[in-house]
């Protein structure tokens, strides 16, 4: 915990418009949660008194409703910004887009690396593709972290198809 603090201060000491990524596990996730949910809100809160946004790594299946559960309490807070990174190849994705967006917290999805619902490269592209028209037509802001060509180059077309402008979505490479 000590060094997501130090780096909210470093990045303030440099006034830099910027967030921090927070991963549940190095917090302690694994075998003591509720301490993981209570540091997770006072990096937060530190951020958020600086400037800083914040985002939560969205890891191993086990501690998915741990970081539903902290992001939801933090964007119920609303001082300050705060998203997750949200798995695409999860069944449940679909209602944690939606169920983040009614908490206002922000999304960021991604294709997801861990033993999921999903098994086939193909499939998981196609899940990917799949939520990403319901995050644009919530209109707010979102983005997608992805390094899979075939993914970039269709959403790519699929925006530029369908005439979607920049506004609502942030893409990027990760």
């Amino acid at each position: 915990m000590a060094n997501y603090l130090e780096l909210i201060r470093a990045l303030d000491d440099r006034d830099m418009q910027t967030f921090t990524s927070i991963k549940p596990t190095a917090l302690g996730a694994a075998y003591d949660p509720k301490r993981c949910s209570d540091k997770i809100s006072e990096i937060t809160n530190q951020g958020w008194g600086k400037g800083i946004a914040v985002e939560i790594d969205m890891e191993a299946r086990k501690y998915l409703d741990l970081t539903m559960g902290v992001v939801k309490e933090m964007g119920s807070v609303n001082r300050g910004s705060i998203s997750v990174a949200v798995q695409a190849y999860l069944c449940r994705t679909p209602k944690d887009i939606r169920d983040l967006t009614l908490g206002g917290g922000g999304i960021r999805l991604v294709k997801g690396t861990y033993s999921g619902d999903i098994g086939d490269p193909g499939d998981a592209q196609g899940a990917m593709l799949e939520n990403v028209n319901p995050l644009h037509s919530l209109g707010r802001p979102f983005s997608v972290g992805i390094h899979d060509p075939v993914i970039i180059g269709k959403m790519t077309k699929e925006r530029s198809m369908k005439g979607l402008g920049d506004r609502n979505a942030q893409w990027t490479r990760r």
